[in-house]
């Protein structure tokens, strides 16, 4: 489930030792508006409640939510090909999904367990948490979970214990229903629940830095039977692509989308880039 005003650059920062400064110093209030191109697309298995995705080399994993349909899936990110679901217990809510140091980490929805499973995906431990589980996504050390609100915590894995919580805050609005989650160049990205925007945060303050706006690719998929759930929620980053997977419940596609995705492409003035 769901400034542009300062010019100062990497090189500067590098220059005056101001890397560790949280991200919120450099964006001011604002919140940049982002522009995307599609670079990509591919076929999506249209069954799929998708909740999480990731890239793992040449393979795309994705959890599907649903009482007694949840799921966890492989496929070819290149076509989509080669696709194998595994079914998960009846009475588990699959919600987000990531890949950590040779383990899956997978949310529940309602249940407060994080269930750990290895590459193979054979079980290997559960893990309780408080209030519900939504988004999923990892910076090299940290699990970042979502709860549908606009709190984010952080939980070290061993032992299994959050250690920071940050609240979104900026553009001098108030955000919620934080879904989806994925991380990539020291910048957290999320989706929200039953909106096409994915946002840029600073996942040292939770100061929002940017939005994209994806309602040009989520609006074709709102149409038919069940419209309303067709929404917006998969998040996958690409390294060697330098761009982001997304897609959203039953939806058929899957795009691949270039976008300012650095600190220093969110922060320059349009004129500097």
């Amino acid at each position: 489930m769901n400034a542009k005003k300062r010019i100062l650059t990497l090189t500067t920062l590098f220059t005056w030792g101001l890397l560790a400064l949280p991200l919120q110093s450099l964006a001011g209030n604002a919140i940049a508006n982002l522009e995307y191109q599609i670079i990509d697309q591919q076929p999506h298995p249209k069954g799929l409640f998708t909740q999480g995705l990731l890239v793992d080399g040449p393979w795309i994993y994705e959890s599907s939510g649903g009482y007694g349909r949840s799921s966890l899936v492989r496929y070819k990110s290149s076509d989509s090909s080669m696709l194998v679901e595994m079914p998960l217990p009846k009475n588990i809510f699959a919600e987000g999904l990531t890949l950590l140091n040779d383990r899956f980490y997978l949310l529940t929805w309602r249940a407060g367990k994080m269930l750990v499973f290895d590459r193979n995906w054979n079980p290997l431990a559960r893990h309780d948490y408080k209030g519900e589980g939504w988004g999923l996504t990892h910076d090299g050390e940290h699990l970042i979970m979502s709860n549908g609100t606009d709190e984010i915590t952080f939980f070290t894995t061993r032992p299994f214990k959050a250690v920071k919580a940050i609240k979104l805050h900026g553009g001098e609005r108030r955000w919620s229903a934080i879904n989806e989650l994925e991380y990539a160049n020291g910048i957290l990205w999320a989706n929200r629940w039953f909106s096409d925007d994915v946002l840029a945060i600073d996942p040292n303050t939770g100061e929002v830095l940017a939005r994209l706006d994806f309602s040009d690719i989520a609006k074709q998929f709102r149409v038919g039977r069940g419209a309303r759930e067709k929404v917006l929620n998969g998040l996958a980053w690409s390294e060697p692509d330098q761009a982001m997977w997304l897609t959203g419940k039953y939806w058929d596609r899957r795009f691949l989308v270039k976008f300012p995705a650095t600190l220093e492409e969110i922060t320059l003035p349009t004129a500097e880039r």
